[in-house]
């Protein structure tokens, strides 16, 4: 059994939650969890993406590290993991090929979700291969500031994705943002408030976002 065979084995109920993780926040660990106990997952898997297809791959950190980053950040967490399957797959990281694999781990008869953001539910219905994305999996939407609320964003929504997208409740909008967080690396301001302690030591093992680098580490 491979990796990716052995994070699925045996879960019915599977959160996916994708993104650039550059570099990961508390704000992703947070809504994370409110999703994975909103849904009762058995398991949430962390896919750090290659690189996105709206982002230019040289503005981004190299996807080894912000893997290393995320596997920091879910380490300590239960039924989290990271998996790597769009790190290693060449080229821009399309949602459809990962929920394809996704469903051929996981079989046909467990609950897979997607979790995104209201900024990109807003568009998932132009997505490349949008339609292999809606029958295999339901979506777990949450709202985000500066972005229309997911309770507006459903009703303009064609059927089909209506029918599959679950609202995950949150106390205030998440603002999941890793601009912010790389710009006060950057400044060397105090970002305790944002980042996991596991996850800033990662960051400065790394020399990543303008740290000086506190031993040396192949990424």
């Amino acid at each position: 059994m491979n990796t990716s065979e052995s994070l699925f084995y045996n879960k019915s109920r599977i959160l996916l939650f994708g993104g650039s993780f550059d570099p990961p926040t508390i704000a992703h660990s947070v809504i994370a969890t409110l999703a994975a106990d909103a849904l009762h997952a058995d398991i949430t898997l962390w896919i750090p993406n290659q690189v996105s297809p709206w982002k230019d791959a040289r503005q981004v950190t190299p996807a080894a590290a912000r893997v290393a980053l995320a596997k920091a950040a879910t380490a300590e967490i239960p039924n989290m993991a990271v998996w790597t399957t769009e790190a290693e797959r060449p080229g821009p990281s399309f949602t459809f090929e990962t929920v394809l694999e996704a469903r051929r781990l996981a079989g046909d008869s467990a609950q897979i979700w997607f979790l995104c953001g209201a900024d990109v539910l807003s568009g998932i219905a132009s997505f490349r291969e949008a339609d292999v994305i809606c029958k295999n999996v339901r979506i777990a939407a949450f709202d985000r500031p500066g972005f229309e609320r997911v309770d507006t964003i459903l009703p303009t929504l064609p059927e089909a994705w209506r029918a599959v997208t679950d609202a995950i409740v949150t106390p205030e909008p998440i603002d999941i943002s890793s601009t912010a967080v790389r710009d006060a690396l950057m400044q060397g301001s105090d970002v305790s408030a944002l980042l996991m302690p596991c996850v800033l030591s990662e960051i400065r093992a790394r020399g990543l976002y303008g740290c000086h680098p506190e031993e040396q580490l192949e990424v």
